[in-house]
């Protein structure tokens, strides 16, 4: 209670507002309280939900396919009396609201299981027809015969191409972490997540110029074969497959 808080300036007007959320409550669990007096007839009083945005955000909770539970706190001592009291006559008037419970039969667990079944063998078979594709050459890669020395470099530009995107999405992942956890000053954080972005922004680009270093290189038909579109097709396939199956677990 406000005279007894002594609430001044913003903490006041919060105590305010958090008193009229619950004195919209009170109004909400008196109506259905009426409504469960009246032999289950809906229509014989207005619920106001919408009379704040606690009773709107509990409507779900009031029945249906919720199972609710209320908490009453009382204090012993008799300076808050008047609050135990107020409390109890809450839980008096909750015990008097009846809900029709809606029963939920869950049938696609079943259906689920098939499903999972399913997509894992064919996910299998075309994880067997890929690597039949790529023994019989139509995956791409290094040409027999192709010079060593460019093999080389091309396979050291590939391995750094991987290296810097590794590190972009690490980079990615970092700045995601500290713009939801932090626990410094907003001012630290900030100044945190900006070196971070500088630091993304290089390492992007050094991905990038790594990256048309590779697909130049892989142009060359003397060093590298392209896979073959049916290849492609067929790990895309896979790739979706993985995802599905994914889902399902």
């Amino acid at each position: 209670r406000l005279h007894r808080t002594q609430a001044e300036g913003n903490a006041k007007a919060e105590a305010q507002s958090i008193n009229a959320s619950l004195s919209a409550l009170g109004r909400v669990i008196k109506a259905l309280g009426s409504q469960g007096q009246s032999k289950g007839n809906s229509s014989s009083a207005h619920v106001p939900y919408r009379d704040a945005p606690l009773t709107m955000l509990l409507r779900d909770s009031f029945g249906g396919k919720a199972c609710t539970s209320v908490v009453i706190n009382v204090a012993a001592e008799t300076e808050h009396s008047e609050e135990s009291l107020c409390s109890l006559r809450f839980g008096e008037r909750m015990g008097l609201v009846r809900n029709a419970p809606c029963v939920v039969v869950d049938t696609s667990a079943g259906e689920a299981g098939l499903n999972r079944v399913y997509l894992q063998k064919q996910l299998s078979d075309a994880r067997q027809e890929l690597a039949k594709m790529t023994a019989d050459g139509l995956g791409g890669g290094f040409v027999d015969r192709a010079p060593v020395s460019e093999v080389q470099s091309l396979k050291d530009n590939m391995r750094k191409l991987e290296e810097a995107d590794v590190q972009v999405r690490t980079i990615i992942v970092q700045i995601t972490e500290a713009k939801s956890m932090a626990t410094e000053s907003a001012q630290t954080t900030e100044f945190v997540v900006s070196m971070l972005k500088q630091k993304l922004r290089k390492c992007s680009e050094q991905a990038e110029i790594f990256r048309g270093v590779v697909e130049r290189q892989q142009t060359i038909k003397t060093l590298w074969s392209m896979p073959t579109p049916v290849f492609r097709r067929k790990a895309a396939e896979v790739k979706e497959l993985e995802g599905h199956v994914k889902l399902l677990l």
